[in-house]
């Protein structure tokens, strides 16, 4: 039987009642990254043997390396030592007077390595500490005059290295990459957050058993 341009639509149209089916509000655009995905997941064979999400664990730890790289060369002409400094001080600029505590988990670290930051922000000049009124055993943070002085010279520059890193990809690409990112990123910061003190099994439980 010849495959015709017909056939192929009715392919098409057959396969998305099916995807409705099994995701009922699924629109055409999760549809097409599904279908996408299923494509790539027939395709994929790594001569190492190793599951897919070893070698997307890998590009992702390289890709890290290589924006912490870019970063310094912008950073550092600017005065700010690294991707973490600025990342810190992005962060609290948005923030209200937070806890330093709560600033270290929403950024993911270890009390230790946050502290250690904040305390080269406060060096800096560019984040002052202030008296927690509520509970004189905590110690709230802001951001100062010098400290948003200092983002403003840095946020374009950042910019133009975000272009540099995912200009490779076209504007249909750089959306459906945010969207899966931000679907693996989201669930995994409530997890961090909610349950940070947990062992790796009760975490892996505790995600899967919300999907």
């Amino acid at each position: 039987m010849a495959h015709t341009p017909q056939a192929e639509w009715l392919e098409v149209v057959n396969a998305f009642a099916a995807f409705q089916l099994e995701h009922p509000g699924g629109d055409v655009d999760a549809f097409c990254r599904h279908r996408l995905a299923g494509k790539t997941r027939r395709t994929l064979r790594f001569e190492d043997g190793l599951p897919i999400e070893a070698h997307m664990g890998r590009v992702f730890g390289h890709l890290s390396r290589m924006a912490h790289l870019y970063s310094k060369k912008v950073l550092r002409p600017l005065g700010v030592a690294n991707l973490e400094d600025f990342g810190y001080l992005a962060t609290l600029s948005r923030m209200h007077k937070p806890r330093k505590g709560e600033l270290i988990r929403l950024m993911h670290a270890e009390t230790t390595s946050g502290s250690s930051v904040i305390k080269r922000l406060v060096a800096q000049g560019w984040v002052k500490e202030l008296s927690d009124k509520d509970d004189g055993r905590s110690t709230r943070v802001m951001v100062t005059a010098k400290g948003l002085r200092t983002l403003e010279r840095c946020f374009p520059r950042m910019a133009e290295m975000g272009r540099m890193i995912f200009g490779l990809l076209d504007p249909k690409e750089k959306a459906t990459l945010y969207d899966l990112l931000k679907k693996i990123e989201e669930p995994h910061a409530r997890l961090l957050i909610e349950r940070r003190e947990d062992g790796f099994d009760e975490l892996v439980a505790a995600l899967y058993a919300r999907r």
